[in-house]
């Protein structure tokens, strides 16, 4: 388990502020992971963005926040972590 948090707002332009996927791409140094075949599951068009420029599969978690959408087509649109969870298994598992 890890967590890696960017404080940075927009205007400091830095690489770790989604949708840039510089965090995503110290999560994989770190623990040699190969993005391809990850997930990122996120709530805002930020963390499926961020998730498509690191070159993973995004999925949305859509829960109708009164915010832009991604830019980007994601893997899957559900609304839970829990059906995340299931489409994630079913997929990788031909469940």
């Amino acid at each position: 388990d890890d967590i890696f948090v960017c404080y940075h707002i927009d205007s400091d332009k830095c690489a770790c502020r989604k949708p840039l996927p510089g965090l995503l791409h110290d999560a994989a140094k770190r623990y040699n992971l190969f993005l391809p075949s990850c997930y990122m599951v996120g709530d805002r068009w930020r963390d499926v963005d961020a998730g498509h420029n690191a070159g993973c599969k995004s999925i949305f978690i859509d829960y109708r926040y009164d915010e832009q959408k991604p830019q980007n087509e994601p893997a899957a649109t559900l609304n839970s972590l829990r059906e995340a969870a299931d489409w994630i298994l079913r997929v990788s598992y031909k469940i």
